[in-house]
């Protein structure tokens, strides 16, 4: 069981680092995208 435990904690910390990279990634894009836009 404790085992288990800690794969699922593992996997939650996992998916939580993936979703906040998602997130900046996604700032990233939107502050290239404002540059771009800027430069033409």
């Amino acid at each position: 069981k404790v085992e288990v435990n800690t794969l699922k904690g593992r996997e939650e910390i996992t998916i939580a680092k993936l979703t906040q990279t998602d997130a900046c990634l996604e700032k990233i894009e939107k502050v290239v995208i404002l540059l771009l836009n800027q430069k033409v």
